[in-house]
């Protein structure tokens, strides 16, 4: 097996094996099943790929830590196979090196679990740190309800108390977008060099992945933006939310009209995982989720 490097033009590829309209791939609401977001943090993941005639196999690495993705298959008795082959390559290159696949569904680990195929044995665990929370796009973009008060009250505040525009984003606004990139991470320390690459990268390639996005602005000042994407299974995902966090309530009026303006045309919108941080969790929770998406890690007994 040679692994590559994914590019731009492995689009198409990705969008034939999703054609085959598996459940193992339609009711998978995560992210990594979505081209566009493997594509964007490929530089800081190292994400590489290697295709045979029946599966497109994924590789990643952090922090020095080889890992593996769910392989794409149009055929389900091949899932197996194609972890099996995984699991092989692995220790041919290095013995010593535990297997590990990381974001798989239940139905997934199930698979495996159930088969009597698979070479070797595995436990399983819950990565609720990369589970991501699923909205529905209706709710989101009304906000309606006694759970959304709070929100609401945010926005109208925002509304009595700044005087805003929103414009769509494109290449001309992108230095819009690097100020407020800029600004937000005077007052955070959440922003990590891996986001600034990997949102260096959408910008690059905004048009030919068909993203989203827009930047909203206070007495002409940009002050906050947020990009998106719609997958292959039409389910909004929010790659990037930033903002100048000296405006009360701009979090939830970036996202609220995001949704309207954007991605009203889908089910749902996945708004990714909280990476165990206690205030991203909470921020997320309180924009009442309608499930989230469990994503479990195998690992070799």
């Amino acid at each position: 097996m040679f692994f590559r490097t994914i590019s731009i033009d492995d689009k198409k590829l990705f969008d034939e094996y999703l054609a085959s309209e598996l459940n193992i791939y339609k009711d998978f609401f995560a992210s990594e099943v979505c081209f566009e977001n493997l594509f964007i943090w490929n530089i800081y993941d190292n994400i590489q790929i290697y295709t045979d005639e029946t599966a497109i196999y994924i590789k990643a690495k952090f922090n020095a830590f080889e890992f593996f993705l769910p392989p794409f298959v149009k055929h389900l008795e091949d899932f197996t196979r194609a972890v099996n082959k995984l699991y092989n390559y692995s220790k041919e290159q290095n013995k010593n090196q535990m297997f590990k696949m990381k974001a798989l569904s239940n139905e997934m680990v199930d698979i495996l679990q159930n088969s009597d195929q698979l070479n070797f044995k595995i436990r399983t665990s819950l990565d609720r740190n990369s589970s991501e929370y699923i909205y529905d796009t209706k709710e989101f973009s009304t906000f309606k309800g006694k759970k959304f008060h709070a929100k609401r009250n945010h926005i109208n505040s925002f509304k009595k108390k700044y005087n805003y525009e929103i414009k769509d984003y494109c290449s001309d606004l992108r230095e819009d977008v690097e100020d407020v990139l800029k600004r937000w991470s005077k007052y955070s320390e959440e922003l990590e060099e891996s986001e600034n690459i990997a949102l260096k990268r959408a910008l690059d390639y905004f048009d030919k992945l068909n993203l989203t996005g827009i930047i909203l602005y206070v007495d002409n000042v940009p002050a906050a933006f947020e990009i998106g994407v719609i997958t292959y299974f039409n389910i909004g995902i929010c790659l990037f939310e930033k903002a100048d966090i000296n405006y009360d309530g701009i979090f939830s009026v970036i996202s609220n009209v995001f949704v309207k303006n954007k991605l009203s045309e889908v089910r749902y919108v996945n708004r990714q995982e909280d990476m165990g941080k206690e205030g991203l969790r909470k921020s997320k929770l309180s924009y009442n989720p309608v499930f989230i998406f469990n994503k479990y890690s195998v690992e070799e007994e």
